[in-house]
């Protein structure tokens, strides 16, 4: 049961950092990114933890032919970029490891594309 409780974790792990709506994943690149972590996986095994991960309620979508990825309903890149240009933008000073502390709990939100993003916008502190 651990095993598969791990299992299961990396694959949701790696659809939050991995995947949007614009960059889907395939069950080979899933199983290639599990083998880094000493999960060996297949095919089969990967749908059946998708489809356990649904059944949490996981907005996990699937484009044959494509790739599968995590729906986001929370914060996005967008409502990250706004609340860090309102704190850049405040009349008042706040000290670099709070505005740090809070932009690291905010981009723990967001995947490794929203995060290039507002780096190219040089959001990032």
């Amino acid at each position: 049961m651990r095993r598969n409780l791990g299992t299961v974790l990396r694959i949701l792990e790696i659809l939050k950092n991995e995947t949007d709506s614009e960059h889907l994943i395939t069950k080979k690149d899933i199983a290639k990114m599990l083998r880094k972590y000493g999960i060996n996986c297949r095919s089969y095994t990967i749908d059946r933890n998708l489809e356990t991960l649904k059944s949490f309620g996981y907005d996990i979508q699937s484009i044959k032919g494509y790739g599968t990825y995590l729906k986001k309903d929370g914060i996005n890149a967008n409502d990250v970029y706004v609340l860090l240009e309102g704190i850049k933008r405040a009349n008042f000073a706040l000290e670099k490891e709070y505005v740090i502390e809070i932009q690291n709990k905010l981009l723990a939100n967001l995947n490794k594309y929203e995060i290039e993003e507002l780096k190219n916008k040089n959001m990032i502190v």
